[in-house]
């Protein structure tokens, strides 16, 4: 990536930053001094923030986006600082993205014009193989019939195999020259089917070549130039095609145990089963999807509160189905981003250095865009802090909510990703255990404890009324009686612990 886009994207970044800051002290100030209108600045800044964020992201590879981006902040230039850093960093990222494209030209040219070492066109090289002593690569089967009707030609045989990186050539002045063997391709662009391969020069890694081979000489030739452009722009779009196709795409689901199960599985874990959870979650953080989610959560949680508050005059109770609602389930959201990173780091640190490189080749991040997910990883954990909190309210005041609370983002609950379709160490099942216990459940639970707690507390006693008929009484304190345990018609009082009742 060109250096311009990384300062472009920076800049963007800080941009970002600005307006997001900007609409939580309107929020905060206008809602401390009971002002709609700044509340709802506010709220409009939140909405430009994250407009902004999603087209910085995409101008990362599109030059359009930047445009967007250039037009959001110019509006904010009186504010001077305000709006420079967006103006610079689209400026910055188009300049970069617009080097990265005339570097790629530049190179596909010097690969489809050039000849290797200033030999002629005509010029023949025989090649003999340098293969890597340790590699074990597993090829598909339409190469492993390519290998066998190579037989007994080495060149062919070098081409074709995917273990052989370095191939050494021999021009007819008897010069060698080391090539680094990058791709092949067949192509008919000259009629019949034939194959080339994509090398590039030890000496010189940034330029690569297109040579042809002949198979009855067992040689690579140089091609010609118009066979070059067109040969190279089919192997461009067969790795591109490719590349789309090796891209990481995983269907996952969230579950969210008790860290004490989570502890416990990680005990006993294979580095295969820890291997797949670090890359679900690590997978959930990967991407704009990380961002934008974070962005819809807070927004989503504020927008709850306000509404909910602004609208109670109006709209009464249904108000408050939008407040609670709306606050449970964003907050869940962002509890969940800041879940995944935990799960990630708890398996990163149980998995060997093998499988820690393994799960991190998956995923190839700019560092740039790592600390910014860590700077807003951080202000989500804050910002969770006070739901979190009234979570713990909930469950110090309602203990039977506690796995209600687990499974709504509680300070005790692991996030795990799993593959769709499977299981692993049983968590996805713990995790639909905890997702089944409703906070309605619980709450008829935590009445039906009280009472049972309430009853438990009174004792029964006998007393004869004033036409000498024996009736029974209730106390839970042995000094005050009553008909029944609801404690509504009182019977009388006593001193002596219910022996005698002094009936009112």
């Amino acid at each position: 990536m060109h250096k311009k886009r990384k300062t472009g994207f920076a800049f963007q970044m800080i941009q970002f930053m600005l307006f997001f800051l900007y609409a939580v002290v309107m929020l905060v100030v206008g809602g401390g001094a009971g002002t709609l209108a700044m509340s709802y600045v506010g709220i409009a800044f939140f909405g430009v923030a994250a407009i902004y964020l999603i087209f910085a992201l995409i101008g990362r590879k599109y030059a359009w986006a930047d445009i967007v981006t250039m037009i959001i902040s110019i509006p904010f230039l009186a504010g001077v600082i305000f709006g420079i850093f967006g103006l610079l960093g689209s400026i910055f990222t188009r300049q970069g993205l617009k080097a990265d494209a005339d570097e790629l030209a530049a190179q596909a040219e010097e690969s489809a014009l050039g000849s290797i070492c200033g030999e002629t066109e005509q010029a023949a090289v025989r090649g003999e193989e340098e293969t890597s002593k340790n590699a074990d690569f597993s090829e598909p089967a339409a190469e492993a019939n390519a290998q066998e009707d190579a037989g007994a030609k080495p060149m062919k045989q070098a081409i074709l195999d995917r273990k052989c990186e370095t191939i050494s050539v021999v021009s007819e002045s008897g010069q060698t020259i080391e090539i680094h063997k990058v791709d092949y391709i067949y192509s008919g662009v000259r009629g019949s089917e034939e194959l080339y391969t994509i090398v590039e020069l030890k000496e010189d890694p940034s330029s690569v070549y297109i040579l042809v081979y002949d198979e009855k000489t067992d040689k690579l030739f140089p091609t010609e130039t118009e066979v070059a452009e067109k040969v190279f722009a089919e192997w461009k779009e067969k790795i591109g095609e490719e590349g789309k196709r090796s891209k990481l795409v995983l269907d996952l689901y969230d579950t969210i145990v008790h860290k004490k199960e989570w502890k416990e599985f990680r005990r006993s874990a294979t580095q295969e089963e820890l291997a797949v959870l670090a890359i679900g979650s690590k997978y959930r953080l990967s991407g704009a999807k990380f961002f934008v989610k974070a962005v819809v959560s807070v927004i989503g949680v504020i927008l709850s509160v306000v509404l909910g508050i602004t609208l109670f005059s109006q709209f009464g109770l249904f108000s408050l189905f939008i407040l609670v609602g709306g606050y449970l389930f964003f907050n869940l959201m962002a509890s969940k981003l800041v879940g995944y990173s935990d799960t990630y780091s708890s398996c990163n640190r149980k998995l060997s250095k093998e499988y820690r490189a393994f799960v991190n080749s998956l995923f190839r991040e700019n560092a740039a865009v790592v600390i910014f997910r860590e700077i807003v990883l951080l202000a989500l954990m804050i910002f969770t802090l006070p739901y979190k909190f009234l979570l713990v309210i909930i469950e110090t005041l309602i203990p039977s909510t506690h796995n209600w609370t687990v499974a709504h983002g509680g300070e005790a609950g692991a996030v795990i990703s799993i593959p769709k379709g499977y299981d692993v160490g049983g968590l996805g099942e713990i995790g639909a255990y905890y997702a089944s216990c409703s906070f309605e459940d619980a709450w008829d639970k935590h009445i039906e404890e009280y009472e049972k707690a309430r009853l438990a507390k009174f004792s029964k006693y006998e007393y004869t009324d004033q036409y000498g008929v024996k009736r029974e009484a209730y106390s839970d304190d042995g000094k005050n009686f009553f008909t029944s345990t609801d404690k509504l018609t009182q019977v009388g009082t006593s001193s002596d612990d219910g022996k005698t009742i002094d009936l009112k």
